[in-house]
């Protein structure tokens, strides 16, 4: 979430603009219950010219509310499209640009299809959230609090049945989400794993006709496909959890109220002729919509979450590339190119090159021979700069 807020942060003006429109779409729908009990109230009566203009009038304020919100709701949802399209453009330059400053023993630390993975797949996952949310995370919760105020204001005691649902929801509902971060990241592992058995394939496609190997390959792209869409399949499952859970428990919270309202017209705390039950339970469905919005929410942080922690784990990730200043003389007494002990590991654990040392003058050539991983590319990547040595100096004169 952190990194969702620091990229539209730039954005607030625009954004604020948008929020302020997606409340009051928000806002305005609340007013269509209200309007739905007033004409109910005018058609229970003996209907006179003056009460049929005035449902006439209600219904005409009901079709301009609606009208309004669609209104409200349509730009709004476009500005967040448009805001988050750039911010999105905007992190994925930014994550290109810190990669392009790593040395390689970082990008070795991620691979080439992983970096792929998190350059694309990553920063659309964080632009489908930061549109969603821009969407959703008003109006929900504006409908939610009010609907619910109004319920109070409407049926004290029918509200209590409404309230005690609510927190059975939010645990559910975080111990599911919580749940699909660990499932989405599992996603994307496997994902960058399909790109860098997808990426082998595309780049050594004549090798592999030529080696008559085109069955293996097969064969281990669709293992690893297998695996991918698994993964997809079990984060499905998991997120798409919450929302039949959701149906029963508000369903349940529905049927309830209904039947709890039933008594007390039986035991005269509310009348028959009155309109309150009609008029409380349009306003519990706009709740239990604006519910389900927040299981969604829900499902979209999941997503973003995984997303965040791997596109914040490249862009925390530091060069051992260090620039300093130095003057260049030429100098025919020294070497032209200069190791002195130089000892470098690529995992830091054991060394691949150890105090090595020597130094060619200008003109010269040096063979290195050697069996496969023995060094001989290590020394040139070094000498490259590649790479960062641990301890030693290269010197180039």
């Amino acid at each position: 979430m952190k990194l969702i807020f620091k990229i539209l942060k730039p954005f607030r003006k625009i954004l604020s603009y948008s929020l302020v429109l997606k409340g009051l779409g928000a806002g305005v729908d609340l007013f269509i219950p209200w309007l739905i009990a007033l004409i109910i109230e005018l058609a229970k009566k003996d209907l006179t010219a003056q009460s049929i203009k005035m449902i006439i009038i209600y219904s005409a304020l009901i079709i301009l509310i609606a009208t309004l919100g669609l209104v409200f709701n349509y730009i709004s949802n476009r500005k967040s499209e448009l805001i988050s399209s750039q911010a999105t453009a905007k992190l994925r330059y930014d994550l290109f640009s810190h990669i392009l400053s790593l040395d390689s023993q970082a990008i070795d630390k991620y691979s080439t299809s992983s970096i792929i993975s998190r350059m694309t797949t990553d920063t659309y996952n964080i632009y489908q959230s930061a549109a969603g949310l821009q969407r959703m995370a008003i109006r929900a919760p504006i409908l939610l609090l009010t609907g619910i105020i109004i319920s109070l204001i409407i049926s004290p005691i029918l509200s209590l049945i409404m309230i005690g649902l609510l927190p059975i929801i939010v645990v559910i509902s975080y111990f599911i989400s919580k749940k699909g971060i660990i499932k989405y990241h599992e996603v994307q592992v496997n994902q960058d794993e399909l790109i860098r058995v997808l990426r082998e394939n595309i780049n050594g496609a004549r090798v592999i006709k030529a080696l008559s190997t085109t069955q293996y390959e097969i064969n281990r792209f669709n293992e690893v496909n297998s695996r991918s869409y698994q993964a997809n399949l079990d984060s499905t499952k998991t997120i798409a959890k919450t929302k039949p859970i959701m149906d029963i428990i508000m369903n349940i919270g529905l049927t309830a109220t209904i039947f709890v309202g039933a008594l007390l017209i039986f035991n005269n705390f509310l009348s028959v002729e009155s309109s309150q039950i009609l008029t409380y339970v349009t306003n519990f469905t706009i709740i239990l919509n604006a519910m389900l919005v927040v299981t969604r929410i829900f499902s979209m942080v999941s997503r973003a979450s995984a997303s965040a922690s791997r596109i914040n784990e490249v862009m925390a990730t530091t060069s051992k590339l260090q620039n300093g200043q130095l003057d260049f003389q030429v100098n025919a007494q020294k070497p032209f190119i200069e190791f002195q002990n130089v000892s470098f590991s690529y995992n830091a654990v054991t060394n691949n090159l150890k105090n090595i040392s020597f130094s060619l003058n200008k003109g010269e050539s040096l063979g290195i021979i050697g069996p496969t991983g023995a060094g001989k590319t290590t020394l040139i990547n070094l000498l490259m700069r590649f790479y960062e040595f641990e301890q030693g100096h290269i010197f180039i004169y």
